[in-house]
Formats: C-alpha cells, structure tokens, sequence
C-alpha cells in the first residue's frame, strides 16, 4: 500500500501552536498520520522560518507529532 507523503508548510504548525484559526487542519492531519495513513514532513528551511524560541524549540518535538 502506498502511503501518500504530505508537506508540511511552516504556517500550518505556526497555526497549530499559537491555536489559531487553521488549527484544525493540522490537527486532522496529525490525526492521520497516527493512524498511519499519511507520512507528514516539514518544509526543510522550518528553522529558518522559525529561528527563534519559544517556537523554535518547538520544531524538535515534531518527530512525536508523527512529523518527520
């Protein structure tokens, strides 16, 4: 079975984490990732879009979401 690989722009888990409006998006998205129907990945300049903390610290915590 192919799984389809989705990337993740940096807006959608900005989103995600101050609670804003497209939350939900992300958060089906997560949800179908756990359920091992998609494979979640993140643009690759994700540090130079969020280069500094709180949300910075954040990115390492994406390989729990399901996020590679």
């Amino acid at each position: 079975m192919n799984i389809p690989k989705l990337t993740l722009d940096t807006n959608l888990l900005l989103e995600y984490w101050k609670q804003q409006k497209r939350m939900d998006v992300t958060e089906k998205l997560l949800s179908l990732a756990r359920l091992g129907k998609i494979d979640l990945a993140v643009t690759a300049r994700i540090r130079e879009d969020i280069p500094r903390p709180p949300l910075a610290d954040r990115i390492n915590e994406l390989p729990e979401l399901q996020i590679i």
